[in-house]
């Protein structure tokens, strides 16, 4: 009896999951929705820079203690989010979106209601995972939604939460610091709104990619089977040990734990690539040595496919990717902390003072948004670049200029790299993820956005090594000296991922067309590893 409630309630779910999935807006909500959910994932990181000190206080830990809150979250984000792209390749992106979603709203509201930090940090850690499995598959919805000329626009539209998140992130984290809720108030509103998201996503979103060709039942737990987990579990544990070796070495390089973690991480994640791109010959090792090969590992699908490793201007733009986010990250990075140090400005205050940058990405892309037709992906890159480097020389200006700071350097600052990076990260979404074949958007998301995650760690571990122990200074003597310098230092990070950058994109893409996707990536995948057994059989 209560079996057949049930049902009859899982009947009447579906039919109402089917008429708002054929409506005719259900383009514009599932875009509001990726929108929605990208801004909260972004927004809850920001907000969490202006909250460390908070954060230390209702604890009673140290400020380094404390900033495991990010680190947490970004080593298992940086960690799983190419693994969980090709997982929602797999399942379907739209699954996986809805299903982070909802994790993403439950491990908030645990994460506010946590009594002491080291649970607090686990927490973090596991909803570093949730944003893992959701930012990539909402990136990889887009294409497969929007009409193909309508792509850039939706990228454009999505990428001005981006845009708007980091210097609003900072400013509500702020204002929260200053009340006695604390830390705690952002997690309760990202609660509220990811879990209403979750809803919403539930009958829009969730397998809103197979309405035209729904998949066998078991077709999704063939396709789980056969993932790579060997390859995954290199892939994700060398870029781990990577971040958390950059995050170590943001107090002292001289540690084991920072170079023997950052060594082995490299290595294994240059360790991936060569199983990656030698697999066929790995399985003719193993069948060598008289094990049964025909039952996995011959049908195993890559994490990441060949055809998407090796895919036109795929290895300069996530470069690309890692350097863009090094650029901006360490722009807001010495505003933000410059204005609180030496500036002695209040964290709310300081993040006000990046406005402009929030004013001129959302400007930004919302041009790339309506007048995306005029440029070429390649063009819109370069010149992204451009004007991101000719801001970061503007920023170099710092140690010639003692009184109004803000509007003699920071403002322009701003303005040009708030500009540069608006328009360069709708067009390499494009040609990083609109590039690569519809079953592939999720992984190519991922592998992007683990290269924009590892940027972001390796700037912030050299401004924290460049400027050493800020807080143990402060107050003494010669202190501002010692700021200025630091933070003049600082600026030559800036232009020099800039102008590596605009290196890379200029010389390293290449103008590209449309893919074509006759048939799927697994089931080409599956097909270029049996062919290449074949070939590898011929040879004994």
């Amino acid at each position: 009896m209560l079996w057949n409630k049930f049902a009859r309630v899982g009947k009447a779910l579906e039919k109402i999951r089917n008429r708002c999935q054929k409506s005719t807006y259900q383009l514009n909500v599932n875009v509001a929705l990726i929108f929605l959910g990208c801004t909260f994932d972004l927004l809850n990181v920001a907000s969490m820079i202006s909250l460390i000190d908070d954060l230390a206080q209702k604890y009673d830990i140290s400020y380094t203690t404390a900033s495991w809150s990010l680190t947490s979250y970004a080593v298992t984000f940086a960690g799983f989010i190419a693994f969980m792209g090709r997982l929602g390749d797999i399942v379907g992106n739209s699954i996986l979106f809805t299903v982070s979603c909802f994790f993403f709203a439950i491990l908030s509201l645990l994460c506010a209601v946590m009594p002491n930090f080291p649970a607090f940090a686990v927490f973090r850690a596991i909803q570093g995972i949730s944003a893992a499995g959701l930012v990539p598959c909402a990136y990889a919805l887009i294409p497969m939604l929007a009409p193909e000329e309508e792509v850039q626009k939706y990228f454009s539209i999505v990428s001005c939460g981006f845009s708007s998140t980091i210097g609003l992130g900072l400013i509500i984290g702020g204002a929260f610091a200053a009340t006695k809720i604390g830390y705690k108030g952002i997690f309760y509103l990202t609660f509220a709104v990811m879990f209403l998201i979750s809803i919403v996503a539930f009958f829009f979103t969730y397998g809103v990619e197979n309405l035209s060709e729904p998949p066998r039942k078991d077709q999704a737990t063939n396709r789980v089977r056969s993932l790579d987990f060997i390859g995954s579990l290199i892939f994700v544990t060398g870029s781990i040990l990577i971040v958390v070796g950059l995050t170590e070495g943001g107090e002292s390089w001289n540690r084991p734990a920072t170079y023997v973690t950052l060594v082995i991480g490299i290595i294994l994640f240059f360790g991936f690539f060569f199983w990656n791109c030698s697999y066929a010959r790995i399985v003719r090792g193993i069948r060598c040595c008289g094990i049964d090969t025909s039952r996995y590992f011959e049908k195993v699908q890559l994490l990441i496919p060949v055809d998407v490793l090796f895919m036109k201007n795929f290895i300069p733009i996530v470069l690309a990717f890692a350097l863009n986010n090094a650029c901006l990250f360490s722009c807001i990075y010495i505003i933000d902390q410059y204005s609180q140090y030496e500036e002695k400005n209040s964290p709310l205050y300081a993040g006000v003072k990046l406005v402009p940058l929030i004013i001129c990405m959302v400007i930004g892309n919302g041009l790339c948004a309506f007048e995306s037709t005029k440029l070429k992906p390649k063009v819109g890159v370069v010149l992204g670049f451009s004007l991101a480097l000719a801001g970061s020389i503007i920023l170099t200006q710092l140690h010639l200029i003692k009184e109004d700071m803000f509007w003699k350097i920071f403002f322009s600052s701003q303005a040009l790299v708030g500009f540069g990076v608006a328009i360069f990260y709708p067009y390499a979404l494009q040609i990083a993820v609109g590039g690569a074949p519809d079953r592939s958007k999720g992984i190519a998301s991922g592998v992007a956005q683990t290269f924009g995650q590892l940027g972001i760690e390796i700037t912030f571990s050299v401004m924290a090594s460049v400027l050493g122990n800020i807080d143990g200074i402060r107050g003494k003597s010669g202190a501002s000296q010692k700021f200025r310098t630091g933070f003049q230092n600082c600026t030559y990070f800036t232009v020099a991922v800039g102008a590596l950058g605009f290196l890379v994109t200029l010389f390293g893409l290449k103008d590209t067309r449309p893919p074509t996707d006759d048939i799927s990536d697994v089931e080409s995948s599956i097909q270029r590893t049996k062919v290449e057994m074949d070939q590898e059989k011929s040879r004994i």
